[in-house]
């Protein structure tokens, strides 16, 4: 079987039929039957001629009448047979052994993954892999041993040309190294002159290659690791053996010494530019050192590096060695994480014509090597989803953190730059995640579309939603958030995959809006326990310790909620946080239902960051005013005022969780102030809870406006009186809830509300008269338990003398300025 890369066609033959066949299409384009049995072929670069070699040792060249219109594929194309190089003055060496390996097939589209076309078409910008299973462990170790004999029987006829030529001179009676070469290789013993041992290497040499030959045509289709390697990099004949000759002496001790013998210096590298030509002495010196140039492919890939002058060692990667070896892909750097496909795309929350486009343009040939961007909100399924396409390819996924968080930005960079080649050569498609602080500093950024650039195979991103300079070099596909009836969906698919069919979702767990990754992973873990309430409990429970495990560096969960009853607000100010409830209970309707998540055109032209997909355009989520659909909101007020009060209303007013983000301990160290905002933004977005920053001025400069675009849970930052907001965050609020200090009425009602019912109470109490003395709500509250401690000291009920003195102690303590009405 040969490959036509600039055809996108592939030749097939067997004893009793040639067939030329369109990759793209899975057609046979033209067909013949041959006169004899076809020991090899090999076809033009057009795809006009094909080779027959037939095993009675005579050729014959058919014209192929095919249409030679199609536009060239530039993935790695599989090597085609070529004689091994020959020796000056020596017979000509048999043919090496063939790779009749089948190239990259198009993955069709079967009962079990049902994209239509164009997604079973061959996706060429991932250098698709070959689709046969591996030999096994001993016919793979059989065959490496078989072809490190033959580079060993290379050596060795070089070693013997160097003795006959004189370029290894005798020292003594016996030619240099003989007997520890004929130790080494198991030759017999007999001594004899130049010419004969040169004869003996020829006969020695044919003799390993058809041991290595008979082995490689056992294997059938099942790809001997450099069979591979070779087909999965579009290497050469002359290359291979290359890639083998620097791997040799690490695989097999011996033959590190024979190329020690052959070079005759020990200054030199072990494998070098000079040694390379003379093992492979019957190639055209040129062919062979345009193999080790740097825009060849074993040197452009990494497969080997080349170091030093005019004696320039040849090292091949390690990843290359363990490949060879046989050694499982994930058997490396820790850094570089196999990703599984657990579900196939159909089964994936994927836009489906948004999936289709994207597969189309993975499988336009100019389009290498490839650039993959998902886009999308933490859990939303981007690793799934790369995974899936990934296993189109025939390629599992390897994640890499980009390291870029809380590393040096050049030292991560050059670790990228490592791990991305070393997953490539591993056989991955690199997935590079954790890209988030190259979106906020250009410099950052233009150092890592080097990078990016610079690589020579093709990568995956894992990218947040939102305008990503990054992403225009990729093709891109973004996972929008389900809306709740496709979450419902979601959570009866992942319940009925996990045995759990016909079980019901409590309305608390279909609100909560998580991506199908959480879906998946929070049915998984409910299915694989005992349950002791049913499953919507469970299930809900399970959220909400996913939630609190997210949250618990950064906040503390509140027990009791307040109710209205608890608080006591002025007019105007309750009735800004009933609008604000009823905004977020009727999002759905209003957002969903009645279009204000659709992209409208805005006063300004555009968002006011440019963070829009184009000329007045919104992002999703964002509505003609410029708020998000999610709810971020301020209060404000002076200390005391009850502004976290306020926040637990509203949270139990949408029976969620409330979350208490003190604003020092995230701004406590300012490199974690934007990650740590993200992380607690993340939690908030599933929409089991609401979070309130307290304390939040501190927090305001570092909020990144493109994530608030993009939020869609509910926020509340608490501030105190006076202070300022930026404009544009101002824009993006949902409201702007003031909270003045209590008026003397107020005040009066607060001191009723804080004073129990079950508190023995003195006649004497005055609820107007203590109302006069201006505090705050929360001075009100101290004050009355102060006095309730008083009592109790005192063996009494409340007197007003009690809470007189409480109140003149929480103006000392607590409130700032003079005090004249104490």
């Amino acid at each position: 079987m040969r490959l036509v890369p600039a055809r996108s066609q592939v030749a097939i033959a067997d004893r009793a039929r040639i067939a030329l066949i369109d990759l793209t299409s899975g057609r046979t384009s033209a067909e013949w039957s041959p006169r004899a049995p076809v020991l090899d072929l090999a076809v033009s670069h057009d795809a006009t001629h094909v080779v027959l070699a037939h095993d009675d040792g005579v050729a014959e060249v058919i014209v192929a009448e095919v249409s030679t219109t199609r536009p060239p594929v530039h993935a790695a194309p599989p090597p085609a047979s070529a004689p091994p190089p020959t020796a000056p003055g020596s017979a000509p060496r048999p043919t090496p052994p063939p790779r009749p390996t089948p190239p990259p097939r198009p993955r069709s589209a079967g009962p079990a993954d049902p994209i239509g076309p164009p997604g079973d078409a061959l996706l060429v910008a991932l250098w698709p892999l070959p689709d046969h299973p591996p030999p096994s462990a001993e016919d793979a170790a059989r065959v490496l041993e078989l072809h490190t004999g033959f580079i060993a029987a290379l050596a060795v006829r070089a070693i013997a040309h160097a003795w006959h030529t004189g370029r290894i001179v005798r020292v003594s009676d016996e030619l240099p190294h003989l007997t520890e070469i004929r130790g080494m290789i198991g030759a017999a013993d007999p001594a004899g002159p130049a010419a004969t041992e040169l004869a003996a290497a020829d006969a020695r040499v044919a003799a390993c290659h058809g041991q290595l030959l008979d082995a490689v045509r056992a294997l059938g289709d099942r790809h001997a690791p450099l069979t591979r390697l070779a087909l999965e990099f579009g290497l050469s004949p002359i290359a291979t053996q290359i890639l083998m000759i620097a791997s040799a002496p690490i695989l097999h001790g011996d033959i590190a010494r024979l190329y020690r013998i052959l070079a005759g210096d020990p200054a030199r590298p072990l494998v070098d530019v000079q040694l390379v030509p003379e093992l492979l002495a019957g190639a055209p010196r040129a062919e062979v050192l345009r193999e080790l140039d740097r825009d060849a492919p074993l040197v452009r890939l990494g497969m080997l590096e080349l170091t030093g002058a005019p004696f320039a060692a040849i090292a091949p990667h390690p990843a290359v060695v363990r490949r060879l070896r046989g050694i499982p892909l994930d058997d490396g750097d820790p850094a570089i994480r196999a990703v599984p496909a657990p579900r196939v795309l159909a089964e994936l929350h994927v836009p489906r014509a948004a999936l289709l486009a994207c597969l189309a343009a993975l499988a336009d040939p100019g389009a290498q090597p490839g650039r993959l961007a998902v886009r999308g909100r933490a859990a939303s399924g981007r690793r799934s989803v790369l995974a899936a396409v990934a296993a189109r390819a025939g390629r599992p996924l390897a994640a890499i953190d980009a390291g870029l968080e809380r590393r040096d930005p050049l030292a991560a960079l050059g670790d990228l730059r490592a791990r991305l080649r070393d997953a490539m050569l591993r056989g991955y498609l690199p997935c590079v995640t954790g890209l988030a602080p190259a979106a906020r500093d250009p410099a950052l950024r233009h150092e890592l579309a080097a990078v990016l650039d610079a690589h020579p195979g093709p990568l995956a991103l894992r990218l947040d939603p939102g305008r990503d300079p990054i992403a225009e070099r990729c093709v891109v596909l973004d996972l929008p958030r389900p809306t709740e009836a496709e979450r419902a969906e979601l959570w009866q698919r992942a319940l009925a995959r996990h045995g759990l069919a016909g079980e019901r979702i409590a309305e608390r767990v279909a609100a909560a809006r998580v991506g199908p990754g959480v879906i998946e992973d929070v049915t998984a873990a409910v299915a694989a326990r005992p349950r002791s309430d049913g499953v919507a409990a469970e299930l809900a429970a399970a959220l909400r310790r996913r939630t609190e495990a997210q949250l618990a560096p950064f906040a503390e969960r509140m027990a009791r909620l307040p109710t209205w009853d608890d608080v006591v607000l002025p007019a105007q100010a309750a009735d800004s946080v009933r609008a604000l409830i009823g905004r977020i209970r009727q999002r759905r309707r209003v957002f969903d239902d009645w279009g204000f998540d659709r992209r409208q055109p805005s006063e300004g032209g555009g968002d006011p960051d440019g963070s829009a997909g184009g000329a007045g355009a919104l992002p999703r989520g964002i509505d003609h005013t410029g708020h998000a659909a999610g709810t971020i909101a301020v209060v404000q007020g002076a200390p005391g005022t009850g502004k976290t009060l306020v926040a637990g209303v509203i949270a139990r007013e949408l029976g969620a969780e409330l979350y208490r983000v003190e604003a020092a301990r995230i701004a406590a160290r300012p490199d974690d102030i934007e990650p740590g905002l993200a992380a607690v933004l993340d939690a908030a977005d599933d929409g089991m809870a609401v979070v309130v920053f307290e304390d939040a001025e501190a927090l305001l400069p570092w909020l990144d406006l493109r994530r608030l675009d993009a939020f869609e849970g509910i926020a509340l930052f608490a501030l105190d009186d006076g202070s300022e907001l930026a404009r544009p965050l101002a824009r993006r609020l949902a409201a702007r809830i003031r909270l003045v200090p209590p008026d003397a009425e107020l005040r009066e009602q607060l001191w009723q509300l804080h004073l129990p019912r079950a508190l023995p109470r003195d006649a004497d109490v005055d609820l107007r008269a203590l109302a006069r003395h201006a505090i705050s709500g929360g001075s009100i509250r101290s004050a009355a338990l102060r006095a309730a401690v008083l009592a109790a000291e005192a063996g009494s009920a409340v007197t007003q003398a009690h809470l007189e003195r409480a109140v003149r102690l929480e103006l000392f303590e607590c409130e700032p300025g003079p005090h004249p009405d104490a």
